[in-house]
């Protein structure tokens, strides 16, 4: 279960390689859920701590993004990407020795899929729970979103900004008739680094 797992990691922490590209036509915008979506997106860089639970286990995920680097560390492992134009590179410790070798962007979906890019306001609806501003994603979207997360099943997906940016999300996602509540915290957006292992 757990090489099934951290594969479901290293993909979702790619997934979300996409978000630090550059964006066009940028237009200034009042709704405070579009514009955190937006900068987000907009971002020179972000870390995620993620943190997926089951019934009996929880597995913490932390994801680094810049724009050309990402570093994904779960279950004791560090894994970094770089991305140049349309070159990629996996980094990879194998017996104590840091090993690079070219990956297709593609295929790892850093081409493809930024998480968020491909939302908008218009997706969610707002709603107040316990005093507290929750945007939930409309029924409608959850197939995209699914596609998204390699065909996992999800259920629930809310978002919730502070500081007027995006600073938590939760969902439940099914994937192998497993059940993981997910959470993740958005922070040190513009301020995130990755330095990426030195390859002798």
């Amino acid at each position: 279960m757990k090489k099934a797992l951290w594969v479901l990691l290293v993909l979702m922490g790619l997934l979300y390689m996409g978000g630090c590209r550059e964006r066009e036509n940028d237009q200034p915008i009042e709704d405070p859920l579009q514009a955190a979506i937006d900068e987000l997106n907009d971002a020179s860089s972000y870390t995620m701590e993620i943190l997926f639970e089951t019934d009996d286990e929880s597995f913490p995920m932390n994801v680094r993004v810049t724009r050309t680097a990402v570093r994904v560390e779960a279950l004791d492992e560090i894994v970094f990407y770089s991305v140049d134009g349309d070159l990629c590179h996996a980094y990879e410790r194998i017996a104590g020795v840091w090993t690079r070798f070219e990956t297709s962007c593609s295929e790892k979906g850093t081409a493809e899929l930024a998480f968020l890019n491909n939302f908008s306001a218009d997706y969610f609806v707002k709603n107040t729970e316990d005093d507290q501003t929750v945007y939930v994603l409309k029924m409608e979207f959850y197939t995209q979103l699914s596609q998204f997360l390699g065909g996992s099943n999800t259920q629930n997906f809310r978002m919730i900004l502070h500081d007027d940016s995006i600073h938590m999300i939760h969902f439940q996602m099914t994937r192998n008739d497993i059940v993981f509540q997910v959470s993740i915290e958005i922070k040190q957006i513009n301020s995130t680094t990755v330095s990426l292992p030195v390859i002798e």
